[in-house]
């Protein structure tokens, strides 16, 4: 299928103010062939490439500040179980496994989960597995990075999450049993229903979306003490949050992403609209994204150098474009348009998971795990 870069089409929000903006240097009309038929997780790394995992295609994409659009990572090949990871080559020449979560490190590197591999591509453009094995037993989804402290935070399918930290794996959120308990207590003890989204905050703490039944954003306080909510009440809301309403009072649909602004500024999609938690702990309306399929739109985002909040709507699919003061959205990047792959994207759910409550040590040295071989894994997670 092709992907294309298009001239945008602009949508005005009325009840917001309507600011003149200056055209962007990303819209001139170029061809590629690629599908967007599932997005993942969508980063800005530090020269201001968007970056798209699009694990149907085993590929990571590349959208770059003049609107290019490359290949990042992945030969779109699927590597096969056993096949050894790729190690010290180009990224766009390693074969990967439906890469999902994507983290920027200090040095603009970028860390990929793959299946049960983690991979970092350097500056360079060369990838490296820098864990080949750990403590999860289910395939890995989002991950995180901590510029302040060099921590990583790496989520498995089950709702458990792992900390790298001077090369040891801590155990650090997620009983393993579904559920919305675990408020003011440590986050091991926590139960989650379906982590979305998780991200490290401007404040050094983890903050995740528990979107599935349970309609709350959560966050693991910088010492992995303990887990509070920070938006929701945990019940079900349909229709718009009126501005000023209590963060804590309010229900919500399902969170599937949100970011932060270079000011800090937590931002959350809740069904087609675009709210921002203030600094008084109330919700205010953000950017009421226009509903471009007949439908609301739903994917990751992320803040971009300039400010503006990059969508990657799995509804369209497409890579949409907010202004920096919500009032205007735009398509950069739009994938295929069939009726066939827009119904695949918006009915996309994960399957139903094997739902275990494990007790694993608290500390696990990289090095221990050195003899052990992904191939022993097996379960519904290992056909993908």
């Amino acid at each position: 299928m092709t992907l294309r870069t298009i001239i945008p089409t602009v949508f005005s929000v009325s009840l917001l103010a309507l600011m003149p903006t200056a055209p962007s240097a990303r819209g001139q009309e170029t061809s590629f062939d690629f599908s967007l038929t599932h997005h993942s997780d969508v980063v800005v790394d530090g020269q201001g490439n968007i970056l798209v995992s699009e694990s149907d295609a085993h590929r990571v994409l590349k959208i770059a500040p003049d609107g290019e659009v490359s290949i990042f990572a992945g030969t779109g090949r699927r590597r096969e179980p056993g096949a050894p990871a790729a190690n010290g080559v180009p990224a766009t020449e390693a074969d990967l496994r439906r890469p999902l979560g994507l983290a920027v490190g200090r040095r603009n590197e970028v860390y990929i989960t793959d299946w049960f591999l983690v991979h970092r591509v350097d500056s360079n453009g060369i990838i490296t597995t820098v864990f080949d094995d750990g403590p999860w037993d289910d395939r890995l989804e989002e991950i995180g990075f901590d510029p302040g402290s060099g921590k990583i935070y790496i989520a498995q399918e089950n709702d458990r999450i792992w900390r790298v930290e001077n090369g040891r794996f801590f155990h650090h959120a997620g009983s393993g049993e579904e559920g919305c308990k675990g408020d003011g207590g440590p986050p091991t003890e926590a139960q989650f229903i379906g982590i979305d989204d998780m991200t490290v905050g401007p404040d050094g703490a983890l903050y995740l979306t528990d979107g599935y039944f349970d309609y709350r954003i959560r966050r693991i306080d910088p010492s992995g003490s303990t887990i509070t909510t920070v938006v929701g009440n945990g019940r079900h809301r349909d229709g718009r949050i009126p501005d000023g309403t209590p963060a804590l009072r309010t229900g919500l649909g399902e969170v599937p992403a949100f970011a932060f602004d270079s000011q800090g500024r937590l931002h959350f999609l809740n069904g087609s609209v675009v709210y921002r938690l203030e600094p008084e702990g109330t919700i205010s309306l953000f950017s009421p994204l226009p509903d471009l399929l007949g439908g609301g739109v739903r994917g990751e985002m992320a803040f971009d150098l300039s400010g503006k909040l990059i969508i990657a709507d799995q509804a369209g699919p497409r890579i949409l474009e907010v202004s920096a003061d919500g009032s205007r959205v735009r398509t950069i990047v739009s994938g295929s348009d069939s009726s066939e792959a827009q119904v695949s994207a918006a009915c996309y759910r994960r399957p139903p998971r094997t739902i275990r409550r494990m007790e694993p040590p608290s500390a696990i040295t990289i090095g221990s795990l050195a003899g052990r071989r992904l191939a022993r894994r097996s379960g519904p997670s290992s056909q993908g």
